[in-house]
C-alpha cells in the first residue's frame, strides 16, 4: 500500500468537485457506498448550560465495519448528567426503517433522525432508557476541512478516509424528556461527518483528536499518524476562528515550521497503554506564530475495544497486530498567536480530547517509532463485558474458553435443529452451518427470522460466532458459543436481553 497524502492538489478539488474554501451542503450528505467494511457516520455533541453532556452518533455501518455488503444502520447515544445519572446505548436498526439523503444531512435511523444543511440542524432522539431528546444546532462558526477533506492510503482514489467539520460551534436550544419530566435546555455544540473504506486499523496507528471554545474562538486539533503499511505520516490538522467565524489561523500538513511535542504518562488502566498527558503545537508561517499546549486535567472515559469484540474479531485483530483502545480526557488549553506588530493573542479555557490508538503502541513522533506488531499479536482472546453496558475491558491476561489449538472440527457442517429456553420458554432455532478450515459460515434462524452467521471460527474443541437478530424491535448482535458431540451440539446465545442455552441435534 502507498504512503498516505493528503488529496489537496488543485486536480484534487477539481475532480471531487469542491470548492477550496467553502463547504457545500451536499458534502455534509451520504457520501459512501455500501461495499462490505465501508463505514460513515455523523457525529454530534453539546455541553448543555446545566452541566448535561450529550454525544450522539448516526452511522450507516458500526466502526467496525461489517464483512457484508450492504448497510447495518448503527445509533450509539450516550447522555450524562450532572446528579451522575448516565446513559450509554447503542443498537442497530434494520435498512428498512433508516434513511440517507445524497443531497444534505438527513439522517434517519429507526425513529432517530438528524437533518440540517450547515446552517441548522434538527436533532431528535426518542425514548433511550427514559431520555428523549429534540434539539436545534444552529452555526456560529465556519464548516472547515482539511483539503477536500480525504486523505489517500493509495493511487487510484479507492482506499481514504476523511474529515469534514461542518459545525466547529453552534448553539443549542430545545427540550429533554428524563423519566417523562420535560424541560427546556440551551447550550453549545458540534458536528462532524465522517467516511472511510475500511477499517481505522486498516490506515491509522493513532490520532489526537480535540475542540476548544473559549473566549469566543473555537480550535479544532485532529492530529493523526498512519500505520506502518502506510507509512507513518503525520498529519496535523489544525484550525482557529474567532467568533464571527472567520479563519485565523489553519495548518493541513507537517512541514517547514511545524514542531509537535508530547510528553507525559498517562496509562490507560483498561490495556495497560502508555499515553501523552502533555502535547505542545508549534506552526510558524508567514511571520505568524502560533502555540498551542494541551496539559491534561482529569481522565473521563476509556475503552479496550480489543477486549469488546467478538472472539472472531479479537483473532483478526490478533492477525495483524492490533489492540484498538479509546480514551477521553479533559485538559487546559491555551493558545498564542504572534503575529508582526500586534499584541499576542492568548486563549485559555478547559477543552476535550480524544486519544485512539489502534495498535499496542502510541506512536508520539513518527520519526521514532518502531512497531511492535510481533508483541501485539501475542493479545490473548479476553472475555466480553456485559451487553450494552459502558465496557469494563480486562486487564490482565485471560484466555477464552474455545482453544485455538488443534485441527477444526469439519463435523460441524450442516444442518442443526435447536431449542433455547428464555423468557418466554422453549423456542425453536435453527443453525445451518458451512465449515471452511478455521472459518464458520451459514446462517442461523430464530423466531422465524433468518440471519447469516458472520465472523465464525471453528476449531477442534468448538465454534463461536456472531448473527444480527431483531430483538425488542430493533437489530442487535447474537454472540453464538457451542460444542459439538456426535450428532448433537450446545451452547449459549448472548442476547440483549440476557444470556440463554441451547442444544440440538443434526437435521
Amino acid at each position: 500500500m502507498a504512503n498516505a497524502r493528503m488529496r489537496n492538489k488543485a486536480e484534487d478539488f477539481e475532480r471531487m468537485g469542491v470548492d477550496q474554501k467553502i463547504v457545500a451542503s451536499w458534502e455534509d450528505g451520504k457520501r459512501n457506498g455500501a461495499q462490505p467494511g465501508w463505514i460513515e457516520w455523523w457525529y454530534f455533541d453539546a455541553d448543555l448550560d446545566d452541566g448535561t453532556k450529550v454525544n450522539l452518533n448516526f452511522a450507516t455501518n458500526p466502526v467496525i465495519g461489517s464483512p457484508e455488503e450492504g448497510l447495518h444502520p448503527f445509533f450509539y447515544a450516550n447522555v450524562q448528567f450532572p446528579d451522575g445519572h448516565e446513559i450509554n446505548d447503542f443498537a442497530f436498526l434494520d435498512e428498512a426503517d433508516c434513511s440517507f439523503s445524497e443531497e444534505r444531512c438527513d439522517v434517519k435511523i429507526g425513529p432517530h433522525t438528524f437533518r440540517g444543511d450547515l446552517e441548522t440542524y434538527q436533532v431528535h432522539v426518542e425514548d433511550v432508557k427514559g431520555i428523549s431528546l429534540d434539539l436545534v444546532l444552529k452555526k456560529t462558526a465556519a464548516s472547515w476541512r482539511p483539503g477536500t477533506a480525504y486523505v489517500d492510503f493509495g493511487e487510484d482514489y479507492e482506499s481514504y478516509f476523511t474529515w469534514l467539520c461542518a459545525v466547529p460551534r453552534g448553539d443549542v436550544s430545545g427540550t429533554l424528556v428524563r423519566d417523562g419530566q420535560t424541560r427546556q435546555v440551551r447550550g453549545r455544540g458540534y458536528h462532524d461527518h465522517q467516511w472511510a473504506t475500511g477499517l481505522l486499523l486498516n490506515f491509522w496507528n493513532r490520532w489526537l483528536w480535540g475542540r476548544q471554545q473559549s473566549d469566543g474562538y473555537t480550535i479544532l486539533v485532529f492530529d493523526s499518524v498512519s500505520n506502518d503499511a502506510t507509512g507513518n505520516v503525520r498529519f496535523p490538522w489544525f484550525c482557529v476562528q474567532d467568533a464571527q467565524g472567520n479563519v485565523v489561523f489553519d495548518n493541513v500538513e507537517m512541514g517547514p515550521g511545524v514542531d509537535i511535542r508530547m510528553d507525559g504518562e498517562f496509562v490507560l488502566e483498561q490495556t495497560g497503554k502508555t499515553l501523552p498527558s502533555h502535547m505542545v503545537y508549534r506552526f510558524e508561517r508567514d511571520g505568524v506564530k502560533v502555540r498551542y499546549e494541551l496539559t491534561e486535567l482529569r481522565f473521563l472515559v476509556g475503552n479496550d475495544q480489543y477486549a469488546m469484540a467478538p472472539a472472531a474479531i479479537q483473532a483478526a485483530f490478533r492477525s495483524v497486530g492490533a489492540a484498538p483502545s479509546i480514551s477521553r480526557h479533559a485538559a487546559i488549553g491555551k493558545l498564542t498567536i504572534e503575529r508582526p506588530g500586534e499584541d499576542p493573542l492568548v486563549v485559555e479555557g478547559e477543552m476535550h480530547y480524544e486519544l485512539s490508538s489502534q495498535y499496542r503502541e502510541f506512536i508520539v513522533d513518527p520519526a521514532d517509532h518502531v512497531t511492535e506488531r510481533d508483541s501485539a499479536a501475542k493479545l490473548p482472546l479476553v472475555p466480553q463485558p456485559e451487553w450494552f453496558e459502558a465496557p469494563v475491558a480486562t486487564t490482565g491476561p485471560a484466555a477464552s474458553d474455545i482453544d485455538e489449538g488443534g485441527e477444526p472440527d469439519p463435523g460441524l457442517a450442516g444442518s442443526w435443529d435447536c431449542t433455547f429456553e428464555g423468557p418466554m420458554g422453549k423456542s425453536n432455532m435453527k443453525l445451518v452451518l458451512e465449515v471452511d478450515g478455521t472459518t464458520l459460515g451459514g446462517h442461523m434462524e430464530i423466531l422465524r427470522k433468518k440471519q447469516p452467521v458472520q465472523w465464525g471460527i471453528v476449531t477442534a474443541d468448538g465454534f463461536e460466532a456472531t448473527a444480527l437478530v431483531k430483538v425488542a424491535f430493533r437489530k442487535a448482535e447474537a454472540r453464538i458459543k457451542g460444542t459439538r458431540d456426535g450428532d448433537s451440539i450446545r451452547g449459549t446465545v448472548e442476547l440483549p436481553t440476557g444470556l440463554v442455552t441451547f442444544e440440538g441435534t443434526r437435521g
